[in-house]
């Protein structure tokens, strides 16, 4: 270890980052870290709540406390991290069927937590308009961004009822269904979370990788066709209208080549969309 981060981790021992703190060269230092990890943060400003968000998920992520304040244990966990689009993935071959692994994590199944007694709204039959595309933005597991929705006030007082993304796709390819298209999650607002369904792929700026563009294809038309999540069930088709996070709300998500991909498999994309 270099002499000036032993001489960082031993101030950050007695005088921890956090929440209100003022733009200095130690937190630029953090912002720094965070980003070489796939991190959206931004590179300067002072400690806010967008910040304290990317750390609850780089502390979830690494097994540290998630409390949002920065730490000797939090800098040095997150510092041994790998940036997401650095690891080499296993991409299924291109072949004729293809279809790839979809794991139901609905209603706490395969250890994703629900909240002991929030539940989504449902929302009314034909309220549904859009497939909204989203990215993770970091390189932070699906399970990390379920707890960090759940076990904190980050999208409401005392978490929410469930990680919000409908479905989502990892590095490797596999599918992950979290919630129903029946039912309406906080994950875009701008007015439009009744009417959107959102999927999402973890990862940030680089897009999807191969096996999550194949993933991607099947899993749309399937919802368009009507989706199998698990044996002896079945969805009704979704529609064929598609868009992104961003054409709803301010914000960078999915990316400029998240939504280039989204767009391209889209059978209809909705530059400007309608809730009417």
């Amino acid at each position: 270890m270099r002499s000036w981060e032993r001489h960082y981790i031993a101030r950050l021992k007695s005088a921890p980052l956090q929440l209100g703190d003022s733009d200095t060269d130690r937190l630029r230092l953090w912002r720094a870290r965070l980003r070489s990890k796939g991190f959206v943060v931004k590179s300067v400003g002072d400690f806010d709540e967008p910040l304290r968000s990317a750390t609850i998920v780089a502390q979830l992520t690494v097994g540290a406390a998630p409390d949002g304040i920065v730490g000797p244990e939090t800098w040095t966990r997150v510092g041994k991290l790998r940036k997401a689009h650095a690891r080499p993935v296993a991409t299924p071959k291109v072949i004729l069927g293809f279809k790839p692994t979809v794991v139901d994590c609905r209603y706490g199944r395969n250890g994703y937590p629900v909240h002991p007694t929030k539940r989504w709204d449902s929302r009314p039959a034909g309220r549904l308009r859009y497939k909204l595309g989203h990215y993770t933005g970091n390189e932070a597991s699906f399970l990390a961004d379920a707890r960090f929705h759940v076990q904190t006030s980050y999208l409401d007082e005392g978490g929410a009822p469930s990680i919000a993304y409908g479905i989502g796709v990892e590095r490797s390819g596999r599918i992950l269904v979290f919630n129903d298209p029946a039912v309406t999650t906080w994950h875009c607002d701008g007015g439009f979370n009744s009417y959107t369904y959102g999927i999402a792929f973890q990862g940030g700026t680089d897009g999807p990788n191969l096996a999550q563009r194949k993933a991607l294809r099947w899993l749309y038309r399937e919802l368009e066709a009507g989706f199998s999540p698990r044996p002896g069930e079945r969805w009704a088709p979704l529609p064929t209208a598609d868009t992104v996070h961003r054409k709803v709300n301010s914000t960078s998500c999915p990316g400029d080549k998240g939504e280039a991909f989204y767009r391209a498999i889209a059978l209809a994309f909705a530059d400007y969309p309608s809730k009417g």
